[in-house]
């Protein structure tokens, strides 16, 4: 590894520290309105796009009853 990996490894690993501070604290979420999920993308993509698929689901249910019980 050579010293751009290393500062490159050190930076992304700020940032995520970072943004999961972020994530437990509620801050990004309720500043985008949207819905935040972690994905393991170690996994195969198959198990990866089924997180994902699973995630986006959700979402779309949510919205769904959001919108259903705005309209009533």
């Amino acid at each position: 590894m050579d010293v751009w990996d290393e500062s490159l490894s050190l930076a992304l690993d700020q940032v995520i520290d970072c943004t999961e501070a972020a994530l437990d604290q509620g801050r990004i979420s309720s500043i985008l309105c949207c819905t935040i999920a972690k994905v393991n993308g170690n996994n195969s993509k198959e198990d990866v796009f089924a997180q994902i698929d699973s995630v986006l689901k959700k979402v779309i249910e949510q919205k769904k009853t959001t919108s259903e019980a705005m309209a009533a």
